[in-house]
C-alpha cells in the first residue's frame, strides 16, 4: 500500500509539472497575445489618425477649390456684365449711325444740301 501512496504521489507531483508546463504555455501565449492586441491597436490609432489628417486634408483642398469656385463665377458674372454693357453700347451706337445714316439718306431723296455742301 505504502508503494502504491508513493506510486500516486509520483503520478501527482508529474501531473502537477505538467501542469505548471501547460500554466506556464499559457501564460506566455497569453502575453504574446496582449502584445499582438496593444501593437495592433497602436496600428489602428496610427491609421485612424491618417485617415482623419487625409479627410483633414481633402475637406481643406475642397474648401479651397469651392472658394476658387466662387471666385470665377464672380470673375464670369463681372465679365458677362461688362460684354452686355459693351453689346449696348455699340448697338446704341449702331442706332445713332443707323439714324444718322437714314437721315442722311431722306436728305439726299429730298435734294437738300447736305451739311458743308451747297446745291
Amino acid at each position: 500500500m505504502e508503494a502504491e501512496v508513493v506510486r500516486l504521489k509520483n503520478e501527482a507531483a508529474t501531473r502537477d509539472r505538467e501542469l505548471e508546463k501547460v500554466r506556464d504555455g499559457f501564460s506566455r501565449d497569453l502575453e504574446k497575445l496582449r502584445e499582438t492586441a496593444a501593437q495592433s491597436d497602436e496600428r489602428l490609432r496610427a491609421t485612424e489618425k491618417r485617415a482623419l489628417l487625409e479627410i483633414d486634408r481633402e475637406r481643406g483642398a475642397a474648401a479651397k477649390l469651392h472658394k476658387e469656385l466662387d471666385e470665377a463665377n464672380r470673375r464670369a458674372d463681372r465679365r458677362d456684365t461688362d460684354h452686355r454693357r459693351a453689346v449696348e453700347a455699340l448697338q446704341a451706337q449702331l442706332g445713332d449711325a443707323r439714324h444718322q445714316a437714314g437721315v442722311r439718306a431722306r436728305q439726299q431723296d429730298r435734294g437738300a444740301p447736305q451739311a458743308g455742301q451747297e446745291r
